[in-house]
């Protein structure tokens, strides 16, 4: 059952030297309504330019850094706390500029939930393929010839919907939607095409390892949780 309200959106752009190629990297970015939005940005648009990026380096779990796996506490974005955090996409295009791009580059985003795939644009109503809103020529070296154009997609489910202050009601509802998305989560797709081809980076949901206890339960009592985790 898909209860969580998932959002989207975070569409920007960066490019470097092989033309007409685009690079995907994934890593798990502060809200973008968080104040610490705009740092962490410009940082990884450094780090994918002079080539340093670590794929998931900033995943709340040190197992997914250096990898495309995710875990739930990446992916879970509230209005309160610290406001948690959303699965980035950044995407890498040399020798372009946005001008040049023009009509000839879109993004997408894919995301399966309890066995259902879903397009965040499409629930928005904007269609599968959207043109970005907040891309940038980026010139990395600082000479003042653009390098390309660099951006970003993410995306992200809402938990505690509907708190706006950090109380212990707010954090029991947050718990309950990080156990649900830790049930029924499962990979993310994102999308770049330009000239009609297609580029995809697919970051893969990593469940929670039960401990040894929990997972002697869930031996003796599979058949009951299966019936009726939905209810």
């Amino acid at each position: 059952m898909k209860r969580l309200m998932c959002i989207a959106i975070s569409v920007m752009a960066v490019t470097a030297v092989n033309a007409n190629l685009v690079q995907l990297y994934l890593d798990t970015a502060p809200n973008t309504s968080s104040p610490l939005w705009p740092a962490f940005r410009a940082a990884a648009e450094a780090a994918i330019y002079n080539g340093t990026f670590v794929n998931q380096a900033n995943s709340n779990d040190s197992g997914n850094v250096g990898t495309l796996n995710y875990s739930v506490d990446d992916y879970m974005v509230y209005s309160f706390g610290d406001l948690g955090n959303r699965l980035h996409a950044f995407y890498y295009i040399p020798g372009e500029t946005i001008s040049s791009l023009s009509g000839r580059f879109q993004v997408s985003i894919e995301y399966e939930y309890d066995g259902v795939w879903y397009n965040p644009y499409e629930e928005y109503g904007w269609g599968k393929w959207v043109t970005p809103g907040s891309w940038i020529n980026y010139d990395g070296n600082g000479d003042g010839v653009i390098d390309g154009v660099m951006g970003s997609m993410g995306n992200a489910l809402w938990g505690a919907y509907g708190y706006s202050s950090d109380t212990p009601e707010a954090q029991a509802a947050l718990a309950a939607d990080l156990q649900d998305a830790e049930n029924y989560l499962g990979n993310t797709r994102f999308l770049a095409r330009l000239d009609s081809v297609t580029y995809e980076l697919t970051a893969l949901h990593t469940p929670a390892i039960p401990e040894p206890a929990t997972l002697i339960l869930l031996g003796l009592g599979g058949l009951f949780l299966g019936k009726f985790k939905k209810a």
